[in-house]
């Protein structure tokens, strides 16, 4: 600070300059950082919202809401890559009614890439729901809905640690500063959110929180997702929350797949890939339980997209080996997710095959 001072500071103040120089300084110092900020793009911190592309892409609230109508089928079969012969990933349309399939994917270094939808009579009404990694691919979705206005509005809905099981304590980390709130999103918000915007789909996301050690009683001590005490809770309260959803008013529930973390955790329980493929089977099968009795629910494999493509162990996919960031959160939703939810939404996919 004192060598700053006396050579830099004090010179300037003592400095004996003509008007017009400062001028012409100021000017061209006040130019070359116009031309920097036109240059260099903004780049925001860690979970930092891109508040202007969500409020852009956001539900209108304010139009009438009108039923979609069923969309030219346009939908999708295996795709011809290195990895087609681990076969299509079966879901069920939003609308329950079974249709047939016949257009083909494109493939680009792997990539199953959907063509853009025929545009619906409105525009598809999507709520991205979960923890810090459903937040970054709700932000891609909405600079996708900002893209293409016609096919869908995006709003987003999310917590730092957001998990769906509500109950029991974790013991995998210090989770208190995240479990009120989880439950305020789920409970109170959600419904809330639910009933104010009308949304033809609700994607729910959540990773880590839920495939923490946890424990429910202290005679019983602390349960892994391995436990099958552990994993039918976890199926209980997923089975309910996808329940809840529908009874609120959401036309569709779109349960998303997360991809498998790579990230080193100071836990390394949270490093043990079986336990996120515990998490995939039970979202699996309450899916295909809530289309078996009639709701409108079906599953998005991000995971299985992620992995064909090449980008499961990709840091500059995810940095941190956990979240996707600005620039891949949007390409996944400009080449495969934006697509695949108005599908989904318009009942025009029944196959979506990495």
């Amino acid at each position: 600070t004192v060598v700053s001072y006396l050579l830099l500071e004090r010179r300037v103040r003592l400095a004996a300059l003509a008007p017009r120089v400062t001028a012409i300084g100021a000017a061209l110092a006040t130019a070359a950082v116009l031309g920097a900020m036109l240059v260099v793009p903004v780049q925001r911190g860690f979970l930092e919202a891109d508040t202007a592309t969500l409020e852009a892409a956001s539900i209108d609230t304010g139009l009438p809401v009108e039923p979609l109508t069923r969309a030219t089928i346009t939908t999708v079969a295996p795709a011809t890559g290195p990895s087609a012969s681990t076969g299509p990933i079966s879901t069920g349309p939003i609308s329950s009614e079974p249709i047939t399939t016949d257009a083909t994917t494109t493939t680009t270094l792997g990539e199953v890439v959907l063509p853009l939808p025929a545009v619906p009579n409105r525009p598809v009404r999507i709520l991205v729901v979960g923890d810090s990694t459903a937040f970054y691919v709700g932000q891609g979705m909405a600079a996708w809905a900002v893209a293409n206005p016609q096919h869908a509005q995006a709003s987003l809905l999310w917590c730092q640690g957001c998990g769906f099981i509500l109950d029991g304590t974790i013991t995998s980390f210090d989770a208190a500063p995240f479990v009120e709130t989880s439950r305020r999103v789920v409970l109170t918000d959600l419904p809330q959110t639910i009933q104010r915007v009308h949304p033809d789909v609700v994607v729910l996301m959540t990773t880590i929180d839920d495939v923490a050690d946890r424990a429910w009683d202290m005679a019983e001590g602390t349960l892994t997702p391995r436990d099958p005490r552990f994993r039918e809770r976890m199926r209980t309260q997923y089975a309910s929350l996808t329940a809840s959803v529908l009874a609120a008013g959401a036309s569709g529930v779109v349960w998303v797949v997360p991809p498998v973390p790579t990230s080193y955790f100071d836990t390394a329980d949270l490093g043990e890939h079986d336990r996120y493929r515990i998490q995939h089977d039970v979202i699996r099968e309450v899916a295909a339980d809530a289309a078996a009795s009639g709701g409108s629910v079906v599953v998005c494999d991000v995971d299985r997209w992620m992995t064909q493509a090449g980008h499961d162990t990709d840091t500059a996919w995810r940095p941190d080996g956990t979240h996707l960031n600005e620039e891949s959160a949007r390409w996944l939703a400009d080449r495969w997710l934006g697509p695949w939810l108005v599908n989904a939404a318009t009942g025009a996919a029944t196959t979506v095959a990495p």
